[in-house]
C-alpha cells in the first residue's frame, strides 16, 4: 500500500472551438499520447475520457 492507493489524477485539456476540428483532433490525439506515455512509465494507472 502506498500513500496514492486512495488517490485519482486527472489529466484535463482544453482547446477553444474557433481553431477548427483539425486543431481540436490534434489536441486530442497529444493528450491521448501523453497519457499512453505515462501509463507506460509509471505504475499509476491513467485513464483518457471526452
Amino acid at each position: 500500500m502506498t500513500i496514492f492507493d486512495n488517490y485519482e489524477v486527472w489529466f484535463v485539456i482544453g482547446s477553444q472551438h474557433l481553431y477548427g476540428p483539425e486543431t481540436l483532433r490534434q489536441v486530442t490525439q497529444h493528450a491521448e499520447h501523453v497519457v499512453n506515455a505515462l501509463n507506460t512509465e509509471s505504475e499509476a494507472a491513467l485513464q483518457t475520457g471526452c
